[in-house]
C-alpha cells in the first residue's frame, strides 16, 4: 500500500479534524483525495462500514471513481508480498 502524503492545506485540515464536518473548498486542494483516502482506509480495515462521496456532475463522479479503482489496485498490489 503507498502511503498518502499530505500537502500543508491537508496537513492544517488533517490536524484539527472532528468526526462530522462539512467542507467548503476551492478546487485542487487535495481533500478530495484525502476524503477518498479516508473512506478507503475505513471500508478496506473495519466490518460493516458504508461511505458515500457525492459528486455534483458525472465527470467529477467518474474522476472520483478512477482515484478509488487506483487505490484499490495499489492496495491489492502489495498483497502477498510481505510488505
Amino acid at each position: 500500500m503507498v502511503n498518502l502524503v499530505f500537502n500543508p492545506i491537508q496537513t492544517m485540515y488533517w490536524m484539527e479534524k472532528t468526526k462530522r464536518e462539512i467542507i467548503l473548498k476551492p478546487r485542487q486542494s487535495g481533500f478530495s483525495t484525502l476524503t477518498i483516502a479516508r473512506f478507503f482506509e475505513c471500508i478496506v480495515n473495519e466490518e460493516n462500514v458504508t461511505a458515500v462521496i457525492i459528486a455534483h456532475d458525472s465527470d467529477s463522479t467518474l474522476k472520483i471513481f478512477q482515484a478509488v479503482q487506483l487505490m484499490y489496485e495499489a492496495a491489492g498490489s502489495e498483497e502477498g508480498t510481505g510488505e
